[in-house]
């Protein structure tokens, strides 16, 4: 059940004492409030070439800073769930040899600080 509470003043200065007093209960009230924050993550944009490949390929993320916190790393798995190579990407430009892979189909999972962030279907190809 909701209480209001009703105050009233018979002058104005009375009426202006009672809404200073509101009004600072309120701020005190909304100070108290845990604030909560949102990881806002800057615009990034991630694009992988040749697609399909050869022997490598690049992966290029705009909005990498390498000094930053951000840890960026990658997995290929083949189509049956095996895992056939992982790496850090230390560069907003990254170069991936991948030559030592039978031709097929692959997929590439990026990810950043330990969540993944974005997929590939990659394919590799004779030329």
């Amino acid at each position: 059940m909701n209480s209001v509470i009703v105050l009233a003043a018979q002058d104005s200065v009375s009426q202006n004492a009672i809404l200073q007093d509101t009004t600072l209960v309120a701020a005190a009230l909304i100070d108290s409030i845990p604030q909560i924050s949102e990881d806002l993550e800057e615009a990034v944009s991630i694009s992988l070439h040749p697609n399909p490949f050869v022997d490598r390929i690049t992966l290029t993320i705009d909005g990498f800073m390498s000094e930053s916190e951000e840890n960026y790393h990658f997995e290929l798995y083949d189509l049956a769930g095996n895992l056939l190579n992982t790496g850090q990407v230390g560069n907003r430009q990254e170069e991936i040899l991948l030559n030592s892979i039978p031709k097929g189909i692959y997929i590439l999972l990026l990810y950043k600080n330990e969540k993944e962030i974005e997929s590939f279907k990659l394919i590799q190809s004779n030329q």
